[in-house]
């Protein structure tokens, strides 16, 4: 299924295939524990796969942010459609990943370094 990746040991965002397995899951966000946070872009909801201990690590990077410049997710992050009725992740659609893409550049940031962030709602 589709999903919309920004890596952040590569500091890049991408569309990427990936079978939502909790082994790729780990992989993909750098980690061995993960949580999943529904927040919107552009008013539409989305299911953010990301690093349950990000906040714990040497240097924590903010990665999604408000629109007010607030963090408020770090690390690696996985996006996905809303999941299904059964709770399973689904895979983005086109206009999903448009959305994604505009609400996702680069910010400089106050130790000026330049990384890939996403505006959340």
């Amino acid at each position: 299924m589709k999903a919309f990746w920004i890596d952040r040991e590569t500091n890049t965002a991408k569309v990427v295939e990936t079978d939502g397995r909790l082994g790729d899951l780990y992989r993909m966000c750098h980690c061995r524990c993960i949580d999943i946070a529904v927040r919107s872009v552009a008013g539409r909801e989305f299911e953010f796969v990301v690093d349950d201990e990000g906040l714990l690590k040497d240097k924590p990077m903010g990665t999604a942010f408000d629109r007010s410049g607030m963090p408020q997710l770090v690390g690696s992050v996985v996006v996905f459609a809303p999941a299904d009725e059964c709770g399973n992740l689904t895979g983005l659609t086109g206009t999903d990943i448009e959305v994604l893409e505009n609400n996702t550049g680069m910010a400089l940031m106050s130790d000026m370094t330049s990384r890939t962030i996403i505006i959340i709602d």
